[in-house]
């Protein structure tokens, strides 16, 4: 191999893109996450197909330092459909569960002085802990059909039809909720859940962002 600095970059290029599509989250309300931030109200990226929406982070300005001093080794993600419950390791103190399914990469854009927030459409990323939680009607698919299906139909943006599709291939789940698409839960509300005693017994709920879905173990 002929080591110049181009095969080099090519090469951290690459272990750099690997580690990405592994990236996985369990939980959003961790401290590890200082940057979070909650759409409101509706869920305006996905379900209105536009290009920006502002990006009311208060503590916008530090992230767009952090993303700049680490640019290669951070990525701002736009995470939809959360999963909510506790973990069941006896050894994790925060057993909160807040996995988005899917994280899409995402830019923050100045105009006029404002902030707004972009996202990739097309370079999405199923999150595997959040796909660890669902338990598949194996009879009709296979973890990797269920996550070539799932991928095609965000690729088509058919987000209305969620509904029915995670109905049908995925027994731990109540998805009703998703009929209210895009009203999303707030901050508060996720958290208030997390707190209740809704998911004392081995029960999950799933605010799949824009709306919710419940998980039964």
């Amino acid at each position: 191999m002929n080591f110049n600095p181009k095969n080099v970059f090519n090469y951290f290029r690459d272990c750099y893109q690997l580690d990405y599509k592994e990236f996985t989250i369990n939980n959003i309300l961790s401290s590890k996450y200082p940057y979070k931030w909650f759409a409101k109200t509706k869920e305006e990226l996905l379900s209105e197909k536009l290009p920006i929406i502002p990006y009311t982070n208060k503590k916008v300005l530090a992230l767009e330092k952090e993303m700049a001093l680490y640019n290669l080794e951070k990525k701002l993600f736009y995470g939809c459909f959360f999963i909510l419950g506790k973990n069941k390791n006896p050894l994790i103190k925060d057993k909160r569960i807040c996995a988005p399914l899917l994280l899409f990469p995402a830019k923050i854009e100045t105009l006029d002085d404002e902030k707004f927030l972009k996202i990739e459409h097309e370079n999405f990323d199923i999150n595997r802990s959040a796909l660890s939680l669902l338990e598949l009607n194996e009879e009709l698919i296979d973890k990797d059909e269920f996550v070539q299906l799932l991928s095609d139909r965000i690729h088509n943006q058919n987000y209305i039809g969620l509904n029915s599709f995670l109905e049908k291939y995925v027994t731990n789940l109540e998805t009703e909720e998703l009929l209210l698409f895009p009203t999303v839960w707030s901050a508060q509300k996720i958290r208030s859940f997390l707190a209740s005693d809704k998911i004392e017994n081995d029960s999950c709920k799933l605010p799949l962002k824009p709306n919710c879905l419940k998980l039964e173990y």
